[in-house]
């Protein structure tokens, strides 16, 4: 079970990475929001409604694997040419970045629930102790690792993000040209330094939360 244990431990930040980035990656409202804190559109020429449109079209083109974007484009009144090819070639590459994600995400979820299960079926195994101490170590290591990544983006955000795209995708499809391409227009850094930061403090929260949680329990099975 060490080795089940140790899978545990590491599932569980895999599972609250993979939910939030999924969640921030497919939400709109989030989008303009964060848009709306960087004045995306005095920047960068483009309308409220030009935004507005292309976000609510890369979301619909993120989350149906068989539409092309020139196509979720044009369902929403822009042109199909609003992204330019290299601009869509990339999309497509975040597209399916986004299903691996979604794939972490189910697996990492049905191991610990698997996990959970099986260890109430093991006798003599403790099974409320033994699952909140695996929560209170999953939790500080998710904790530990979003303030790793927390701290290298003040430090470094531009070589951070340069190396996330070397390691996530296999082309220079992502290196565009902010003065001509919508796509950075829209998306500029300091969109995706907010983004890492939200994804930092939204993980963690909800791992202290869990911490929280099991060190309450674990104190009550002692007390016991």
């Amino acid at each position: 079970m060490k080795l089940g244990r140790i899978i545990f431990v590491l599932c569980l930040p895999l599972f609250l990475i993979s939910s939030n980035v999924r969640w921030l990656a497919l939400n709109q409202n989030y989008y303009e929001a964060t848009q709306a804190k960087y004045a995306v559109s005095e920047h960068s020429g483009l309308s409220q409604w030009q935004i507005s449109a292309a976000n609510k079209a890369l979301i619909a083109f993120f989350q149906t694997p068989s539409d092309t974007l020139p196509q979720q484009l044009q369902s929403n009144g822009l042109s199909p040419s609003f992204f330019k090819p290299r601009e869509v070639a990339h999309l497509f590459d975040v597209r399916s970045l986004i299903y691996k994600i979604g794939d972490v995400q189910l697996v990492s979820a049905l191991y610990l629930v698997l996990f959970l299960l099986v260890g109430y079926w093991v006798p003599r195994s403790q099974p409320i102790r033994r699952t909140a101490s695996n929560l209170l170590l999953g939790s500080g290591v998710t904790v530990l690792t979003l303030l790793a990544v927390y701290v290298f983006s003040l430090i470094d955000f531009g070589g951070l993000f340069r190396q996330f795209h070397l390691l996530s995708f296999r082309n220079d499809y992502w290196l565009l040209d902010p003065n001509t391409d919508n796509l950075i227009k829209m998306f500029p850094e300091e969109f995706w330094m907010d983004a890492v930061r939200t994804l930092a403090l939204l993980c963690s929260g909800e791992s202290l939360a869990l911490g929280g949680l099991a060190g309450g329990v674990l104190l009550w099975v002692k007390r016991r």
